[in-house]
C-alpha cells in the first residue's frame, strides 16, 4: 500500500511550516503557531547543586522522599551506584552533588561500595535505613553546569554563592 508514505510527508510539511498567531478576517485568533522542531536529540542538563548536611553523609547514598518524608518515591538501582555518582567534598564543609539531590533526598545508612554491592533491594527494605531528620543545612542551586570542577564549585562557594539561589 502506497498510502504510508504519502500520509507521512503531508505530516512533514504540515509541521515544517511555521504558523505566526494572527486574526482571521472574521476577528477571531488563529490557530496557536506551529514551529519545526529542531532534529537534534532532546538533552536534560542536571543543575549544579551544593549543600551542606548536618553530619557526615558524604559517603552514604541518598533517596528521594515524598513532601511529609514518610515513603521513598524514589531511589538508585544498585547497578547505578559508582565512584561518580559520590559528592565532592569543596571548602567549608560544602559538598558538590553528583545524584540528583532535592531538599526532600534523604539518607540511608548504606555506604556507596556497600550498596552498589546488594543484589537488589525494595523501596521497603530501604525504609529500615534512612537517617533520621532534615539531612541538609543549606541547598543552593547554581544554575545548570557542565561536570563542574572542584575548583569551580570552590570559587562559587568563596564568592557567598552569587549567581545561586538558596532552595534549603
Amino acid at each position: 500500500m502506497k498510502t504510508a508514505p504519502i500520509i507521512i510527508a503531508a505530516v512533514l510539511s504540515a509541521c515544517s511550516s511555521a504558523q505566526t498567531a494572527t486574526e482571521t478576517a472574521a476577528g477571531t485568533p488563529a490557530a496557536a503557531p506551529v514551529r519545526k522542531l529542531s532534529s537534534a536529540p532532546a538533552r536534560a542538563a542536571a543543575h549544579t547543586i551544593i549543600y551542606r548536611t548536618t553530619a557526615d553523609y558524604d559517603t552514604l547514598v541518598p533517596v528521594g522522599m515524598d513532601a511529609d518524608r514518610s515513603r521513598i518515591v524514589s531511589y538508585p538501582a544498585p547497578t547505578d551506584i559508582n565512584d561518580s555518582q559520590r559528592p565532592l567534598k569543596l571548602d567549608g564543609g560544602y559538598l558538590l552533588d553528583r545524584r540528583g539531590l532535592t531538599p526532600g533526598s534523604a539518607f540511608v545508612d548504606i555506604g556507596y561500595d556497600a550498596y552498589s554491592r546488594l543484589q537488589g533491594i525494595s523501596a521497603a527494605e530501604l525504609m529500615g535505613h534512612i537517617v533520621g531528620g532534615q539531612p541538609f543545612v543549606e541547598m543552593w542551586d547554581c544554575g545548570v553546569h557542565t561536570r563542574l570542577s572542584v575548583d569551580e564549585a570552590n570559587r562559587i562557594v568563596a564568592s557567598g554563592f552569587e549567581g545561586c539561589m538558596r532552595i534549603l
